[in-house]
């Protein structure tokens, strides 16, 4: 459950807390008041997908304060995606049964088919990677190997939006090796 409000806006996050105040209760009191016999656990599942071409961030036609182009995200999950978070709960179901140390009930209506019903459902760990991605052809891709922008020579991009794909991990220690990469490079440049 607390794994499960990361992320978002505030207000977002409020009014989960808010809408699902019953079940945070109920796990305070288990976990603080019951310790000794709680006996259920939510499992929480954190992937990334798969890069998906039918996914896109543009511009859209609102403006903001400023009047400029609001962005609109457009987020596709596939197949792929899906069937890896349900081999993902089938493995760790059998294991746990398996050892002995519990059974796993789902919550999805459709195990073969949906998508967790409870907190909302499916979220994102808002990782929109590959909307800036290195390759070294400039048709293929925004930015080349050094993290340069093809088109302006003294821009550089260190951020997962280079990930030419993504992996089922989070991207933290992926953008601080670009970063640190970068950093290198240009402190080691001519000026």
């Amino acid at each position: 459950l607390v794994g499960g409000l990361g992320g978002g806006h505030t207000g977002e996050r409020l009014e989960e807390i808010v809408t699902h105040l019953d079940e945070i209760v109920g796990y305070g009191y288990r976990r603080f008041l019951r310790p000794e016999k709680i006996d259920a656990h939510w499992l929480y599942f954190h992937m990334e997908h798969p890069p998906n071409p039918d996914s896109r961030i543009t511009l859209g036609e609102e403006r903001d304060e400023l009047g400029l182009p609001r962005v609109r995200l457009d987020w596709e999950i596939g197949d792929l995606a899906r069937d890896a978070f349900h081999r993902t709960a089938r493995l760790i179901a059998a294991e746990l049964t398996r050892a002995g140390v519990g059974r796993v009930k789902t919550i999805t209506t459709d195990l073969d088919k949906g998508w967790p019903t409870v907190f909302g459902g499916l979220r994102g760990a808002w990782h929109q990677m590959g909307t800036t991605r290195m390759h070294s052809d400039p048709a293929q891709g925004v930015v080349d190997a050094h993290c340069r922008m093809h088109a302006i020579d003294n821009l550089y991009i260190a951020g997962s939006s280079v990930f030419p794909t993504s992996g089922y991990t989070n991207p933290t220690l992926t953008i601080v090796a670009l970063a640190l990469r970068l950093a290198d490079r240009l402190r080691s440049a001519p000026t």
